[in-house]
């Protein structure tokens, strides 16, 4: 198996409403999600944990995959209606989602 020095990330945010949320890897902005959208971020440092966060909600912080995209979902917990939270989301599920996202964008 070839040996990668890139893990991509794909961050998506699905029935999340709201204004746009600035989105920061490791503290840095790296730009904005709305909802309905995704954005692909690169990750290259596999000696450190990635730690993403968009608006002021808490950091996810996570081992990232260097040979398969890593998806992290933008949720609302109904618990916390204040902020959005971030979870990881297996593939098969992501896969799901994503579609979804493209069939919601035609419209």
């Amino acid at each position: 198996m070839a040996k990668t020095d890139t893990a991509h990330i794909c961050l998506y945010r699905l029935n999340a409403p709201g204004p746009p949320l600035p989105v920061f890897l490791n503290g840095q902005p790296v730009g904005e999600l709305s909802e309905n959208q995704q954005l692909t971020l690169a990750w290259t440092d596999p000696a450190h944990e990635p730690h993403l966060r968009v608006g002021t909600a808490p950091e996810l912080a996570f081992v990232p995959d260097f040979r398969q995209l890593v998806n992290v979902r933008v949720v609302r917990k109904p618990a916390d209606p204040a902020g959005p939270q971030l979870e990881t989301v297996p593939a098969k599920a992501a896969d799901f989602d994503l579609r979804l996202l493209k069939v919601r964008a035609r419209k």
